[in-house]
């Protein structure tokens, strides 16, 4: 029980939350304290630079960053911008993007690699979560939000109707929208990954959640709690799912990460010809 507040999880109880819920979900995981903010906001709150100056201070990072030679190989179109918003997620750069994931698995796998590297202290003042957010939802909503042909171009899920709704429209949508770029890079794909866009970047990723949801509405926004106690059977239940940084992150440093998560199965395990 966690104490002044929800009782944390464990690993069998979040995998009976999640399978239960109806419909279609998609979930991102992390630690409880964490908020719903993009890199570009935290980009923005870090080096001072107001959130109304985001629109701006966005179009000239992909602007430097299509630029030079070190991403020449990607052979991106220069007005796939999705594509390019994408392309710097995966590698760092501050963007709009909320990075999500159609699996409940791959979320809760992130939520414990954080927990992992937390130093808080003491060691369990931080819990895991795992965020659902539901997407039939939020399509309703979009689809209420948008006129009839803002939600065709909507639909389409190309890079040409993402830039036309997220980028180019004036005055800007205060709402979230998933995206996927039409090229999927190794490891969104092999994360079940989803993009959450917000309309309007000089507003906080939240609200424009909370825009689209409206007055009379909550966002349809569930959450898991759990603890460093569930994480031994949260590794051990997800390297069955076959759900390891060895899957997730392909190469030495995901094979570096899986040995880590494996310390307690190690130390357990008896030396031969001792």
């Amino acid at each position: 029980m966690r104490e002044g507040g929800r009782r944390a999880l464990s690993w069998r109880e979040f995998t009976e939350g999640v399978t239960s819920l109806p419909g279609r979900w998609i979930y991102r995981g992390g630690l409880e304290h964490w908020t719903h903010e993009t890199s570009l906001e935290r980009a923005c709150n870090a080096w001072k630079v107001p959130l109304r100056s985001a629109r701006t201070v966005e179009c000239r990072l992909v602007r430097e960053f299509q630029r030079h030679p070190e991403v020449r190989e990607y052979l991106l179109d220069a007005d796939d911008y999705l594509g390019w918003l994408a392309l710097m997620q995966h590698h760092g750069a501050p963007t709009r993007l909320l990075d999500w994931s159609y699996s409940p698995f791959v979320a809760a796998y992130f939520a414990f690699e954080a927990l992992l590297s937390d130093r808080s202290k003491p060691a369990n003042s931080v819990h895991a979560i795992v965020w659902a957010l539901d997407v039939e939802w939020l399509a309703r909503r979009i689809r209420h939000r948008l006129s009839p042909h803002d939600w065709r171009v909507y639909v389409r899920k190309d890079s040409p109707s993402f830039k036309k709704l997220f980028i180019d429209r004036r005055p800007a949508l205060r709402l979230v929208g998933t995206a996927i770029p039409r090229m999927l890079n190794q490891r969104l794909s092999l994360q079940q990954g989803v993009f959450l866009c917000p309309g309007d970047v000089t507003r906080t990723w939240s609200e424009n959640l909370s825009a689209l949801a409206g007055a009379r509405q909550r966002p349809r926004l569930r959450s898991f709690l759990m603890g460093r106690d569930a994480m031994e059977d949260a590794f051990r239940a997800l390297k069955s799912m076959n759900v390891t940084a060895r899957s997730l992150f392909p190469g030495v440093d995901g094979y570096a990460k899986s040995v880590a998560h494996r310390m307690r199965e190690l130390w357990k395990t008896p030396v031969l010809g001792t």
